[in-house]
């Protein structure tokens, strides 16, 4: 894509355009998922880093960390037909969820396409809240912060 059509586009637009960082999450008998790279970098400074220099590294580290989630041995997809995200507020979506029961982390993503949304360190009433309806509000709960050494440490549990 010419780049001045790229910049023309509207923020999530551009964050769905293909980047040669894009990661695949390609399990036998899950929905095949994507983590976006400019995705990724847009959420990145959202959720805790905002050194421009360390946007790109934390992204990649986190795309790394979310592509290798599902190998994890603790761990459970929600990706039957009445998961949803933010189902309390109108924003509600038909949604996939990979929720990590060691680091207490959840991907977050869309149903339909497929694409990363976000990723949080669930709270207990929201890891409670899931298992039994399904659905997250992403808004109740805190972000995780994703700092360079928070992924390596995360990265570093997720081998043992």
């Amino acid at each position: 894509m010419p780049h001045q059509e790229f910049v023309g586009l509207p923020k999530k637009e551009k964050q769905q355009v293909p980047h040669s960082h894009d990661k695949i999450i390609d399990i036998e008998g899950h929905p095949r998922l994507k983590v976006g790279f400019r995705k990724s970098r847009y959420k990145v400074p959202d959720h805790g880093v905002t050194k421009s220099e360390k946007i790109d590294e934390t992204a990649l580290l986190m795309m790394q960390l979310l592509q290798d989630m599902p190998r994890r041995l603790n761990l459970i997809w929600f990706d039957q037909n009445d998961v949803t995200y933010q189902g309390e507020i109108n924003r509600e979506f038909p949604a996939i969820l990979i929720f990590d029961y060691d680091t207490k982390i959840a991907a977050v993503f869309n149903k339909q396409t497929g694409n990363f949304i976000t990723t949080y360190q669930l709270t207990k009433k929201q890891k409670t809240k899931l298992k039994m309806t399904h659905n997250f509000c992403g808004g109740e709960g805190r972000r995780l912060v994703l700092t360079l050494n928070k992924i390596i440490y995360l990265q570093k549990a997720s081998l043992q």
